[in-house]
């Protein structure tokens, strides 16, 4: 059986200061990029215990806050996904439109 790989959407590589709730605290953190369908985030060095699942918002510096779901997690990389992409893509479309910069 010969797979295909999926598709990947286009991304903004972006280094910006986050922050991410989880149920009992907040946790400093650094996003990697963006996508219409989610971000990836960088953890700091001593959040190894953190589970990805736990993760419900993000607010990131210049966008603001965010609801998401932890997709995966390698290493000290989170993969975040877009609860809700109709009410999110406004709110990016705004921040990228300040910084003239898109997905691509």
């Amino acid at each position: 059986m010969n797979r295909q790989p999926l598709p990947v959407e286009p991304r903004l590589m972006k280094n910006l200061c986050c922050i991410l709730s989880l149920p009992n605290r907040e946790l400093q953190a650094a996003t990697l990029n963006f996508s219409y369908s989610g971000l990836g985030v960088v953890l700091p060095e001593d959040a190894s215990e953190i589970d990805f699942r736990e993760i419900h918002t993000v607010t990131v510096n210049g966008i603001g806050k965010l609801q998401v779901i932890g997709l995966w997690r390698s290493g000290f990389k989170i993969g975040l996904k877009f609860v809700s992409r109709r009410s999110t893509r406004p709110i990016l479309d705004a921040y990228f439109k300040t910084i003239g910069e898109y997905p691509i």
